[in-house]
């Protein structure tokens, strides 16, 4: 009985790992179809550069906390301190 709760313990974790990580990339893919979208209606460019582009650039800009240097959580001082540390990060008031 202990072997089968300890297995079962063990996939059910793994579904939820693998569930979060489905979840995962398909917010990235919403975020880069967006992003392929915004290409398309400012530039002049087919499909293929656009996406082209966006992939060059999507792991470094996905990680990205800018402009603000931080995750604002509701319910935090959050707000104040990104604005406080704008200069840290070139911003002007």
């Amino acid at each position: 009985m202990c072997e089968f709760l300890l297995i079962r313990r063990f996939v059910l974790s793994l579904l939820v790992s693998a569930t979060l990580y489905v979840k995962l990339l398909w917010l990235q893919e919403c975020v880069k179809t967006k992003a392929i979208q915004s290409v398309l209606a400012v530039r002049n460019v087919s499909e293929e550069e656009a996406r082209a582009a966006v992939n060059r650039v999507f792991n470094r800009c996905y990680a990205d906390l800018e402009p603000i240097g931080r995750r604002i959580r509701r319910n935090s001082r959050d707000m104040y301190k990104a604005y406080m540390e704008a200069p840290y990060y070139g911003y002007d008031y």
